[in-house]
């Protein structure tokens, strides 16, 4: 089990992504209501404030992003951390 190293990894608004995938498209949501997640899930707080919560769950969730996770990273069960940090976000 995983803690937060700091609250506004609970708290603050924050993009929320399933790590247990199945055959699907990555499954995410944004959080704005400061809801604490278990060990199941991976937060993502950009750090670069021009890219928007929404749009970025938008292309997380997109099929080609899930094909191009599965075609880099493999077919393992689980999304990591590291696999959602090397999804390419275009600024």
């Amino acid at each position: 089990m995983h803690r937060a190293k700091s609250p506004e990894m609970f708290e603050s608004p924050k993009l929320v992504i399933q790590r247990l995938r199945g055959r699907g498209p990555v499954r995410a949501a944004v959080d704005r209501t400061g809801v604490y997640v278990g060990h199941t899930c991976t937060v993502v707080i950009p750090k670069d404030k021009r890219l928007d919560l929404d749009r970025l769950c938008t292309l997380v969730t997109s099929p080609l992003v899930d094909a191009l996770v599965r075609i880099e990273r493999g077919q393992r069960l689980d999304l990591y951390p590291r696999d959602v940090a090397s999804i390419p976000i275009p600024l």
